[in-house]
């Protein structure tokens, strides 16, 4: 048997992937928010967010 053959189709490599990438960029959004909150510069960088 071809290694190949253990891989899946293209089109669902993809799509975990993009999956997978989706979480990341949610979960290092939260932690920068949580970040900003436990520094107290949540505040300013709200205003500066709504400024942009």
């Amino acid at each position: 048997m071809c290694i190949t053959a253990l891989r899946p189709p293209d089109s669902e490599f993809v799509g975990l992937n993009a999956s997978t990438a989706g979480r990341s960029a949610d979960a290092e959004a939260v932690l920068k928010i949580r970040a900003l909150l436990a520094n107290g510069d949540f505040d300013r960088y709200w205003t500066y967010h709504l400024g942009r």
